[in-house]
């Protein structure tokens, strides 16, 4: 069992620090979705070269571990899925030894959209229903 195992992270930063850090959350064995925009995704996807399978090593080497939706935040169908639905926020309120926790690799980083429909499923209640009016409407 990992220490943060019980945390769920919705994570929508781009670029550097955001993605770093949920990152090693995710490591920790925190439940982490990233969120991107429909269509392009992270703007670090495109960063290269390097690039594995169309992918940037800078993106794939900050987005292990995480589970990742499209939803267009532009839009207030989109909003409207945000979080607060997806359930109350925890905070940690004691450190960790951070150095006696292994970290380890469990998942590759998603591609574009991989776990929209799961998540919106699982993690936020979604009907079958709910999610093909919001992929028709174009909000995910």
């Amino acid at each position: 069992m990992f220490p943060l195992s019980d945390l769920l992270v919705i994570d929508l930063s781009r670029v550097l620090a955001g993605p770093y850090c949920t990152m090693m959350l995710a490591d920790l064995g925190a439940r982490v979705v990233k969120v991107e925009q429909p269509g392009s995704g992270d703007d670090t996807r495109v960063w290269g070269p390097p690039f594995l399978a169309n992918e940037s090593a800078y993106y794939l080497s900050v987005n292990r571990n995480k589970k990742g939706i499209t939803l267009n935040l532009k839009s207030e169908r989109g909003r409207e899925v945000a979080p607060p639905k997806a359930g109350k926020v925890k905070l940690l309120g004691v450190p960790y030894k951070f150095s006696q926790t292994p970290a380890s690799v469990r998942a590759a980083p998603p591609l574009l959209g991989q776990h929209t429909e799961e998540v919106l499923a699982t993690l936020l209640g979604m009907t079958a229903t709910e999610i093909a009016s919001l992929q028709a409407a174009g909000v995910v």
